[in-house]
């Protein structure tokens, strides 16, 4: 499929999705649907296959040999009743918009169990992402953020498989609490910031040293591991999380209490 492969020949990749037993669930309708809600989140668009009656159809039946299905069918596991969305653009594009579309449908063909609380520790977060409007390297997190011991060494020689020490605790896809471990050493902090293209001019500090003025600032003003319980997570009527408001709400004086540990 020549879309695929063009994107594959310039860096980017193929993610598929499987919904078991959805075929009978999803008219054409509903894929075109789908197909501009993924350009919400900048995604070119999106190819389905339905495998039922050990048979498929859908956008890219005709596009792909019957041998090239038969392997997509062998590698996902599709069984009679299942439909397959596919995918091809750069990898975050790629993933921020099959994780959205995971959880619409999720919701909407009723696959989440409500009553089920699952909190999850959210680790090794990316120490990098490439923003295309900008032309370059950003941080996931922020930039005072320490990367993992053994990414050090590519810290600015391969930007995209660096990760770093931060984390969340998420409870049914909500976020509860954010933490990091900082950079308290200023050969770091400067490697950091050369990687993301950080100048004092462009930091807006001309004159003073950015990396010297943080590690101050740092060291007097943060532990080496910091959290920050996120205080405005609102719940449904069941008591169950609902969406969080960010930033921080203030209180009536304007001012934001947040507890640093």
């Amino acid at each position: 499929f020549q879309v695929f492969r063009n994107v594959l020949e310039n860096g980017g990749i193929i993610k598929a999705l499987v919904f078991k037993n959805a075929a009978g669930s999803l008219s054409r309708k509903k894929f075109d649907e789908l197909n501009e809600f993924v350009k919400i989140y900048k995604a070119k668009g999106l190819a389905y296959l339905k495998y039922d009656k050990d048979e498929f159809s859908g956008s890219l039946n005709n596009a792909l040999p019957v041998e090239e299905k038969e392997a997509l069918r062998a590698h996902l596991g599709l069984e009679n009743g299942d439909v397959v969305f596919l995918l091809a653009d750069v990898k975050n594009i790629a993933e921020t918009a099959l994780g959205a579309l995971r959880k619409k449908l999720g919701e909407e063909l009723g696959l989440i169990d409500k009553d089920r609380y699952a909190f999850a520790w959210i680790t090794e977060f990316p120490m990098y992402e490439y923003s295309e409007e900008e032309g370059r390297w950003v941080s996931a997190h922020h930039p005072f953020t320490a990367p993992r011991d053994e990414d050090i060494d590519k810290l600015t020689s391969d930007q995209a498989n660096c990760y770093s020490r931060a984390y969340d605790l998420v409870l049914n896809g909500y976020e509860l609490l954010s933490g990091s471990v900082r950079i308290h050493n200023s050969q770091m902090q400067a490697k950091v910031f050369d990687a993301l293209g950080l100048t004092p001019d462009r930091s807006g500090k001309t004159g003073h040293d950015p990396v010297r003025d943080r590690q101050h600032q740092g060291r007097r003003r943060f532990p080496e591991d910091s959290q920050c319980l996120l205080p405005d997570v609102r719940c449904s009527e069941h008591g169950r999380p609902g969406s969080a408001r960010l930033p921080f709400p203030g209180d009536p004086q304007g001012r934001i209490n947040v507890s640093v540990y």
